[in-house]
């Protein structure tokens, strides 16, 4: 059921691009510091939220792993604070 999901999204966002590649058929010049293309709109766009994605994963993706370090610290303190209250409740007590 998943993958029919999965492909249907897929499908759409396909005929998406088909339909915003139709209506902005114009060309436009990139200019850069190397020099300059021209490129259809669409093409450019869509290249320029690639772009955008992949720098929003690789940001993404550090903050996901800075917080995974930060939980396997936290559970190995709080294994071992465990381990310390289990061991001083089989200490037996001394009566004075």
């Amino acid at each position: 059921m998943l993958s029919l999901i999965k492909a249907l999204l897929l499908l759409l966002a396909v005929v998406v691009a088909a339909f915003f590649a139709s209506l902005n058929p114009g060309e436009v010049t990139l200019h850069y510091y190397f020099g300059s293309v021209e490129l259809p709109l669409a093409v450019l766009l869509v290249a320029t939220l690639g772009v955008g994605l992949l720098i929003g994963l690789f940001v993404g993706l550090g903050l996901f792993l800075r917080a995974k370090r930060e939980q396997v610290r936290l559970q190995r303190k709080a294994r071992l604070a465990e381990q310390e209250v289990n061991n001083l409740r089989a200490i037996p007590l001394k009566d004075h």
